[in-house]
C-alpha cells in the first residue's frame, strides 16, 4: 500500500532546487557587471595581468585621465546638473537645489584646478 501524501507537500530539495536557479542566474546576470566596474578601478597594469588579480589597490586614475584628456564631458555633466537645478527649482524643492549647486560649485572649482 502507497503512503499518502499531505496535499500541497513539496519536498525540500525542491525548494532547495528553485534556490540554486534563481542564485545561478542572479551570478549569470551581475558577475559581468562586477568585472567590468572592477576592472575599471584595476591599476593599468593589473587589467591584463595573467593570471588575473582579483585583490588589487582600486584607483579612479581611469576615470581622471578620461576627464583630463576629453573635457567635453564636463561641460555635458555641467548641463546634466543644471537640468537637475532647475527641476528642482520648479518643482520647489530648495534643499536638493542647494545640494546641486554645492555640486556644481565642486565641479566648476575642479575644472579650474582650484581642487
Amino acid at each position: 500500500m502507497r503512503a499518502r501524501v499531505k496535499k500541497g507537500f513539496r519536498h525540500p530539495a525542491v525548494g532547495l532546487g528553485k534556490a540554486v536557479a534563481v542564485a545561478a542566474m542572479l551570478f549569470w546576470s551581475l558577475f559581468p557587471i562586477a568585472f567590468i566596474v572592477m576592472s575599471s578601478l584595476k591599476p593599468g597594469k593589473d587589467i591584463f595581468a595573467v593570471p588575473p588579480k582579483y585583490l588589487f589597490t582600486p584607483t579612479f586614475e581611469h576615470y581622471v585621465s578620461l576627464l583630463e584628456e576629453q573635457p567635453d564631458r564636463l561641460m555635458l555633466e555641467q548641463t546634466h546638473l543644471f537640468a537637475a537645478m532647475d527641476h528642482a527649482g520648479r518643482t520647489g524643492q530648495l534643499a536638493r537645489m542647494l545640494r546641486i549647486e554645492r555640486l556644481l560649485a565642486a565641479l566648476e572649482a575642479y575644472e579650474a584646478g582650484e581642487l
